[in-house]
C-alpha cells in the first residue's frame, strides 16, 4: 500500500483479507430449502400463456440438466387464464345447447331446430375470422363476448323461421312462405339487430385499461350479431325451402288426433301456449282500456327500484372478487425483532403450512417488505403459497381463513363475501388441526385476485391515503385513530399502515459548525458510516472469468456497539493553521484558543507549535451526538406531499367498503393541514362508472336516432325506448337475490340489455305499424300484433336466458368475472319482457290517441300490400300453428 521509514506496509498489515460472502440480511426458501426468487414478466405485446409455456419448457430442460435443482412456481397467471378460457368455452357450449333445446320445445321439429341452430356455427366461425383479422387472441374478453353472443345469435333466425311457419300455416307453399315471411319481418329484424350492434359501439370509448379490455369484447358481440342477421335473412329461408319442404305440421295428422309421442307433445305444448296467449290477449285488452292503472303500476315499480338503489341494496365494485390457487401471507413480528428471530418464526410457519395436503409449494422471503427485491425490514416475512390444481375459489378462501386464525388466534373468518366471527368451538377445532398460534405474530393472508391484481396494478382493493406535513402525526393518525375504527367494519380484512414509524435506529446528529471547521461535510460522515457498517465495494477481482467484488468493511466487533460507533474515526480534510490534533483517552475535542471547545476530551485540538505530525482523523462522537431512537421504515410522498397509506383486503364489495370507510374517515377530526382521500382502486372505479354512465346515455341516444330514421317518426321510438327503464327493476332484483354487486361487467350487461329489450319492443311496434298501414285502428292493430309477436318474443327471450344461464351461474374457476353480466341480463330481460308486453302496447295506443294528432298523425308513406284490403287480417291465434 505504501512505505513508512523505508518499510513496505502491506494490506495484510492493516486489514484481514478473506474469501467470504456478504453478511446475510435476507433469506429466501422454497419448501424449507434455500432458494433464489426470480420474477419473469412477459413483454407488453407478448402472449402470457405462450410465454409461460416457453418458460416451463426451459425449466424442464434445466431440471434435466441439473437433477439436484428443484424449481417451484409460487405465482403464475397462465393457469388462471387457461381455467377462465376453458370455463368460457364450456359456458358457450352449454349456452348454445340450452338455447337450441328451448327452440326445440317451441318448434317441436328437429328440422326447424337444425335450421335455427345452423346460425350458431356460421356466426361463430365468422366472428373468429373477424378476431383473426383484428389481431385478437382467444382470451377472457373475446371468448366472453362469444359466450354472451350465443343467446343473441339465434334471435333473428327464430323470428324469421317462426314467421315462415305462420305463413305456411295460412296455406302458402314453403318457397312463397319463405319469401313473403322474410320480407315482412325484414325491417323489424334489421332494426333490432342494428340496435344491438349500436349499443356496443360506445363501449370502445371507455378510457384507460378498461377500454383496452372491453374493446375486443364489444367487437366480438357486434360482429356476431351482424353476421346472425345476415344468416337469418339469407341462409334460414334457403334452408327452410330445402329441409322443411311442404311437409304437414306435427299437429296436422291425417287421421284425427296425433298418435306418436312427438306429435302428442307438440299438440299438448301448443294447447298450453294457446291458453296462455288467450290469457295474455285478455290482460292486454284490459290494460289498453285502462292505461292509467298500467302507468301507475309501472311508475310504482320504477320508484321502488330507485329507492332500493338509493338505500344501498345494490353494492358497487369495479370487478367481482376472484380467488385463485395462489395465496400470500405477510408475517409481522414486533418492531425491532432481529432478522434471525423472524427467520426462525418463518421456518416454523413454513413447516406447519407445508404439511397441509392442500399445499403444493411454499416460498418464503424473510427480511423484505415486498416480493422479490423489496425494502429490507427485519421483522417481516412473506410467504407465497401454491395450492393444489383445481381447488375451488371457496376452498382457497377457506384455506387462508383457517391458517390466519391458526397462526394468530384471530376470531374473524373471511369466508364468503361478508365473513363472520368464529365461535370458540371453531377456533379450538382450527388449533387442534393446524396447531397453536405463534406468540407475537401478526399474519395477514389473502388469495391473489389475479384480475384485481392486473386492474389495480397490485394495489389492495381498499387504500386510504392521509396527507400532511409531519410523518409522525400521519403515523399516529393512521395507527391510533383510523385503523382501530376501520377494523370495526364487517367484511374488511385487518387494515395495515403502509409504513412502520417505530423502527429502531441510531440517530447521528452532526454538529455542522465543528465539522465545517475541520473541512468535513455530512456526505463524508455518511460514507464513513456506510463503509464501516454495510461495506463499500472498492473494486472487482477476476478469477477464471468470474468477477468478485472487493468489499471494505470494519470487523464486526468494531461496528456492532454504541461505543464502537462513537469511536469510529472520520478523516479530516483540513486543519486550522497552527493547530495540532491528537487524541487522549476520553476522545473529546478541545481548543486552547476557544475556536473549538469541549471539556470531556476525546480529541484535543490545541494551539501548539507544529511538530510535523498530525493525526488526520477525529472520532465520530467528536462531530456528532449519537442516540437511539425510532423512525419510519420509509417516507412516501404523492404530489410532493407526505402521505401514509392504509391498505385492506375485502370480503365485501368495494362499494360497501367505501361507504363504511367514508363514514369512519369523516368522523375523524384531522389537524389543520391534513386531509384524506381514497387510493387508486376507488378513484378508478368512480372515473370508470362516470365514463360508462355517459356511454349508456350515448348508446340510448344513438338507438333513438336510428329508430327515428327507421320508423320515420319521433314518437314511436320513444314508445319503444320506454322498455329500457322497465328493465331496471329486473337488474336490481336479480343483483339483490344473487347478492352480487354492480360492477364493470354488470354495466356491460346493462348495455346489452338495452339492445335486447328494445329489440323485443321493435317486433311489436313494427308489426303494429304494418297493420295500421292496412287500415287497422291503433287499438285493433295492437291487439292483433302483440299476440302474434308473443311467440317469437318468448322464444328469443328464453333462448337468450338459456344462453346466459351458464354465465350467470359462474360455477367454474375464472368465470366469476362474467357472472354479474349474465345475472343482470337474465333479471332485466325477465322483468322487462313481462312489463313491456303490457306497458309498451298500452303506451302505443295512448300515444296514438293523445300525442299523434298533435305531431301530424300516423303516416309511413307506404302503399298497401297488393291483394290486401284495408282492415283485412287473419285471426291471430286460431290459424297460427307453430310447428312443422
Amino acid at each position: 500500500m505504501t512505505t513508512k521509514n523505508a518499510t513496505p506496509i502491506r494490506l495484510s498489515d492493516v486489514a484481514q483479507v478473506t474469501d467470504s460472502i456478504n453478511e446475510q440480511r435476507t433469506y429466501q426458501r422454497l419448501n424449507g430449502v434455500p432458494a433464489v426468487g426470480v420474477v419473469i414478466n412477459a413483454q407488453p405485446n407478448a402472449n402470457i400463456v405462450a410465454t409461460a409455456r416457453g418458460v416451463y419448457a426451459e425449466i424442464a430442460k434445466l431440471e434435466q440438466r441439473y437433477p439436484g435443482m428443484k424449481m417451484g412456481i409460487v405465482f403464475d397467471q397462465r393457469g388462471f387464464i387457461e381455467d377462465a378460457i376453458t370455463a368460457l368455452e364450456h359456458t358457450a357450449i352449454y349456452g348454445a345447447i340450452l338455447a337450441v333445446v328451448i327452440i326445440f320445445f317451441f318448434l317441436h321439429s328437429w328440422r326447424s331446430t337444425i335450421i335455427v341452430a345452423m346460425s350458431l356455427p356460421i356466426s361463430v366461425l365468422g366472428t373468429l375470422f373477424a378476431a383473426y383479422v383484428c389481431g385478437y387472441t382467444l382470451n377472457i374478453m373475446t371468448l366472453g363476448g362469444l359466450a354472451l353472443a350465443v343467446g343473441l345469435i339465434v334471435d333473428d333466425a327464430i323470428v324469421v323461421i317462426e314467421n315462415i311457419y305462420r305463413h305456411m300455416a295460412r296455406g302458402q307453399n314453403v318457397v312463397a312462405a319463405a319469401e313473403s315471411a322474410t320480407g315482412e319481418i325484414f325491417s323489424a329484424v334489421l332494426a333490432s339487430s342494428v340496435t344491438v350492434v349500436t349499443v356496443f359501439v360506445p363501449l370502445v370509448l371507455i378510457p384507460g385499461l378498461q377500454g383496452l379490455l372491453f374493446t375486443p369484447f364489444a367487437v366480438m358481440v357486434m360482429v356476431a350479431v351482424a353476421l346472425s342477421f345476415v344468416v337469418a335473412v339469407t341462409t334460414v329461408p334457403m334452408l327452410a325451402t330445402v329441409i322443411i319442404g311442404n311437409r304437414p305440421t306435427l299437429v296436422q295428422q291425417r287421421n284425427g288426433a296425433p298418435k306418436n309421442l312427438p306429435a302428442r307433445f307438440a299438440a299438448r305444448f301448443d294447447a298450453v301456449y294457446e291458453r296462455f296467449a288467450r290469457w295474455y290477449t285478455g290482460v292486454l285488452t284490459k290494460a289498453v282500456d285502462t292505461p292509467k292503472v298500467v302507468f301507475a303500476i309501472a311508475g310504482a315499480v320504477l320508484v321502488i327500484t330507485l329507492i332500493a338503489i338509493k338505500l344501498g341494496f345494490v353494492q358497487s365494485e369495479l370487478f367481482p372478487a376472484t380467488n385463485s390457487r395462489f395465496a400470500r401471507f405477510n408475517l409481522q413480528m414486533p418492531t425491532g425483532t432481529a432478522v434471525s428471530v423472524t427467520n426462525d418464526v418463518a421456518k416454523q410457519v413454513e413447516a406447519r403450512i407445508k404439511k397441509d395436503p392442500r399445499v403444493v409449494d411454499v416460498g418464503a422471503q424473510v427480511g423484505q417488505s415486498g416480493p422479490v427485491g423489496g425494502t429490507n425490514v427485519t421483522n417481516q416475512a412473506n410467504l407465497s403459497i401454491t395450492l393444489t390444481p383445481g381447488i375451488s375459489s371457496t376452498d382457497a378462501a377457506k384455506f387462508v381463513s383457517q391458517w390466519q386464525s391458526a397462526l394468530t388466534g384471530a376470531r374473524t373468518s373471511a369466508r364468503g363475501r361478508s365473513g363472520h366471527t368464529l365461535t370458540p368451538e371453531e377456533i379450538a377445532a382450527i388449533h387442534k388441526r393446524f396447531g397453536p398460534p405463534v406468540p407475537g405474530l401478526q399474519a395477514f393472508g389473502r388469495t391473489i385476485d389475479i384480475v384485481q391484481n392486473i386492474i389495480a396494478r397490485g394495489q389492495d382493493a381498499l387504500t386510504i391515503q392521509i396527507y400532511g406535513p409531519d410523518v409522525n402525526t400521519l403515523y399516529n393518525l393512521a395507527t391510533n385513530t383510523a385503523i382501530p375504527q376501520l377494523q370495526q367494519i364487517p367484511g374488511l380484512q385487518p387494515p395495515q399502515a403502509g409504513i412502520t414509524n417505530s423502527q429502531p435506529e441510531l440517530d447521528v446528529a452532526v454538529d455542522r459548525a465543528k465539522a465545517a471547521q475541520l473541512g468535513i461535510d455530512t456526505s463524508t460522515i455518511a460514507n464513513v458510516i456506510d463503509t464501516a457498517t454495510a461495506g463499500t465495494i472498492a473494486s472487482y477481482m477476476q478469477i477464471n472469468g468470474t468477477e468478485y467484488p472487493i468489499t471494505v468493511q470494519l470487523p464486526a466487533e468494531q461496528r456492532r456497539s454504541l461505543q464502537a460507533m462513537q469511536n469510529l474515526q472520520v478523516p479530516i480534510a483540513s486543519t486550522p493553521t497552527g493547530m495540532v490534533i491528537n487524541t487522549n483517552a476520553s476522545g473529546q475535542l478541545a481548543s486552547s484558543n476557544g475556536s473549538v471547545s469541549t471539556n470531556t476530551g476525546s480529541a484535543i485540538l490545541s494551539s501548539v507549535p507544529s511538530t510535523g505530525f498530525q493525526l488526520a482523523t477525529v472520532p465520530l462522537n467528536g462531530l456528532a451526538a449519537l442516540t437511539f431512537g425510532n423512525g419510519p421504515s420509509q417516507i412516501t410522498r404523492q404530489d410532493k406531499q407526505r402521505e401514509i397509506d392504509i391498505n385492506a383486503g375485502l370480503n365485501i364489495p368495494l362499494g360497501a367498503a367505501v361507504t363504511q370507510a367514508t363514514k369512519v374517515m369523516n368522523s375523524i377530526v384531522l389537524p389543520p393541514g391534513y386531509y384524506w382521500q381514497f387510493g387508486q382502486s376507488v378513484t378508478q372505479q368512480n372515473q370508470t362508472f362516470s365514463s360508462l354512465g355517459i356511454i349508456v346515455v350515448l348508446a340510448i341516444l344513438l338507438i333513438y336516432m336510428l329508430l327515428a330514421a327507421q320508423f320515420e317518426s319521433f314518437l314511436h321510438p320513444l314508445v319503444i325506448m320506454m322498455s329500457v327503464p322497465l328493465a331496471l327493476a329486473g337488474i336490481v332484483l336479480s343483483l339483490i337475490v344473487t347478492q352480487r354487486s354492480f360492477g364493470l361487467t354488470a354495466f356491460i350487461g346493462v348495455l346489452m340489455l338495452v339492445g335486447i329489450v328494445v329489440k323485443n319492443a321493435i317486433l311489436v311496434v313494427e308489426f303494429t305499424n304494418q297493420l295500421r298501414e292496412r287500415g287497422y285502428a291503433p287499438r285493433e292493430a295492437v291487439l292483433h300484433a302483440a299476440p302474434l309477436r308473443l311467440r317469437p318474443i318468448l322464444m328469443t327471450t328464453l333462448a337468450t336466458i338459456g344462453g346466459m344461464l351458464p354465465i350467470a351461474l359462474g360455477l367454474e374457476t375464472g368465470s366469476q368475472t362474467q357472472a354479474p353480466l349474465g345475472t343482470v341480463v337474465i333479471g332485466g330481460l325477465l322483468v322487462s319482457t313481462m312489463l313491456s308486453l303490457i306497458v309498451v302496447p298500452t303506451l302505443y295506443v295512448w300515444a296514438a290517441k293523445h300525442l299523434e294528432p298533435k305531431m301530424g298523425g300516423f303516416h309511413r308513406g307506404e302503399p298497401l300490400r297488393e291483394g290486401v284490403a284495408p282492415g283485412s287480417l287473419e285471426p291471430p291465434l286460431a290459424e297460427t300453428p307453430a310447428t312443422i
